[in-house]
């Protein structure tokens, strides 16, 4: 019962999200493709209050943390995939293995949160990312709790 629940939970989020995006292009008289992210950044500067901004923005659980997630896999924003791709977090596409590539950075904050955040109810934040299997590296959570 579970399982059902979460699927309808992230197939009414996917109808949500199209319906926004829809007024968004209706609204802009601009077309744009089904997949592209809409996005106008208030914030451009790649820093770590601009992304804590966005992470409380978007109502990022645990800001605090992804923050240092963020931190971690860009190597303090200073990446390949993050300066190239705008991918705060190496957040890749399950079909391919591909990394996505965002046109702004804040747009993987909000994939973030839509791939990896829609499964944490409550609890350890830390003890979440192990649980899930987020990182390949086993000391992940101990080098967050380093930052």
């Amino acid at each position: 019962m579970e399982n059902k629940y979460k699927l309808f939970h992230v197939f009414a989020i996917g109808i949500l999200i199209g319906m926004v995006s829809i007024a968004i292009m209706l609204s802009l008289n601009k077309p744009y493709t089904q997949n592209e992210v809409i996005f106008k950044p208030v914030h451009d500067t790649l820093c770590k209050e601009s992304v804590l901004y966005y992470l409380n923005l978007f109502d990022v659980k645990q800001p605090n943390i992804v923050l240092k997630q963020a931190l971690l896999e860009t190597g303090n924003f200073t990446s390949r995939l993050c300066k190239e791709n705008n991918n705060l977090f190496g957040l890749k596409r399950f079909s391919t293995g591909q990394y996505f590539k965002f046109s702004h950075w804040a747009e993987s904050i909000v994939m973030y949160k839509w791939t990896i955040q829609y499964k944490y109810e409550s609890g350890c934040y830390y003890e979440f990312l192990d649980t899930i299997g987020y990182a390949e590296d086993i000391n992940y959570t101990a080098k967050l709790k380093a930052l």
